[in-house]
């Protein structure tokens, strides 16, 4: 049976001079070797037809479950030469997708419409991730490829992906994308979100996992344009949308790997919520902070949760029926903040703090983030009963032991 492209893989494209590079990724790994056998140089070049002047390279990404295409000749000579192409690299991400593949009926039928929707993103096991991350890609003769499959860019584009990522020296950087809406969540937008904390969740190479917004501002809280197209759908779909948010509050707490919101601009609402679900919150000095609401009629219900847990509950009222927005030194008194950097070294001071926490030794970090989230609303002997059975574990892993043995090392060469 043929179905479209799209209701197997996700897809990203950009170009450099003549060439543009289109990244196609597999929504569910079981379906990759579908792509592999499918997406073949041959099949591509005929796809796109005079489009494409010059030859077809693939690169196959087994890790990633994704093929990254090089289509040489493609843009007439480049942006620079002919300007009624210089956007053409962006889109043939788009008209790949339209290719048709031949896949057993089995899968026809469970993937139908995947791709026709956005919240059927994640269907399948787990949902994926609708970029692949900082790994380059590698043509022939070993220089890599001009263009990186899922890059994150400061300014997002409409059009593009709800939310970017990229891994650099053991920190996953998840970017919210959609800048001229004040990165509002939307449905697709936490799709896409819950399948990255998956993914990058479960890749050993990656140690912390990293959440901020794209152009001015973090995240401005729920799309309010979603919000009101909902009540036409009745109070299911609400529910559904309310779980979402909440299940990605869950993921980022059952993750083994701290995840650190890096809040720019404003966080409202459920960007403010979103922010204090991660496990460390690093603000811009200039960054405002709050739960607005009230002012609409409606209740911070979802993020309530998160909240009560960070501040004291007279702060947490405060907050909630006051409605107002309050600076990153304030939200650190509160509890809200861990850390706020000043304007002038916030990237690099960022980038220090991040590297320095992917440095820790993963094993302890697990247990640590385990068993203290594991004690909320544990009696006290629990917890002393809970905490000596990790102890123990701790002194038995290979990182304990080499840690100590080097701190007595150290010590006898120090007397």
């Amino acid at each position: 049976m043929k179905v479209p492209l799209l209701e197997l893989a996700h897809a990203r494209s950009g170009d450099k001079g003549n060439t543009a590079n289109v990244g196609v990724i597999a929504y569910d790994p079981e379906d990759y070797p579908i792509l592999l056998e499918q997406l073949t140089v041959d099949r591509v070049a005929e796809h796109f037809g005079s489009l494409v002047k010059g030859k077809v390279e693939r690169f196959e990404l087994p890790r990633l479950h994704a093929l990254n295409f090089l289509l040489h000749g493609a843009l007439d000579g480049g942006g620079t030469v002919s300007l009624k192409t210089d956007a053409q690299g962006k889109v043939f991400s788009t008209a790949m997708l339209r290719m048709e593949v031949g896949v057993p009926p089995d899968v026809a039928k469970r993937v139908r419409g995947r791709g026709r929707h956005p919240g059927a993103r994640n269907a399948g096991r787990g949902g994926h991730p609708s970029s692949a991350g900082d790994r380059r890609v590698q043509p022939k003769g070993g220089r890599a490829a001009e263009s990186r499959i899922g890059q994150v860019g400061s300014v997002g584009m409409k059009g593009e992906s709800p939310v970017l990522a990229e891994a650099v020296a053991g920190v996953a950087y998840l970017t919210l994308n959609r800048p001229w809406k004040r990165n509002a969540l939307t449905s697709s937008m936490i799709n896409e979100l819950s399948g990255f904390l998956s993914r990058f969740g479960a890749d050993p190479a990656v140690r912390v996992l990293a959440l901020r917004g794209a152009g001015r501002d973090f995240c401005a809280g729920a799309d309010l344009a979603e919000v009101a197209a909902s009540r036409a759908r009745g109070p299911e779909l609400a529910l559904a949308q309310a779980q979402a948010l909440g299940d990605v509050f869950i993921k980022i707490r059952r993750l083994t790997k701290p995840v650190v919101a890096v809040v720019t601009g404003r966080a409202l609402g459920g960007g403010c919520g979103l922010a204090s679900a991660c496990d460390l919150v690093i603000a811009h000095e200039e960054a405002r902070f709050g739960y607005p609401e009230i002012h609409l009629g409606f209740v911070p219900a979802v993020v309530m949760a998160i909240l009560k847990r960070k501040v004291r509950e007279s702060a947490a009222f405060e907050l909630l029926l006051g409605g107002h927005r309050i600076g990153a030194e304030e939200a650190a008194s509160l509890g809200l903040v861990n850390q706020v950097f000043r304007a002038a070294a916030f990237p690099a001071t960022v980038q220090e703090y991040l590297a320095d926490l992917a440095g820790r030794p993963p094993t302890a970090v697990a247990l640590t983030k385990r068993l203290l989230y594991g004690l909320d609303g544990t009696g006290f002997e629990d917890a002393i009963a809970r905490g000596a059975e990790v102890n123990v574990v701790a002194r038995h892993t290979e990182e304990c032991r080499r840690g100590v043995d080097d701190f007595l090392g150290a010590k006898e060469t120090d007397g």
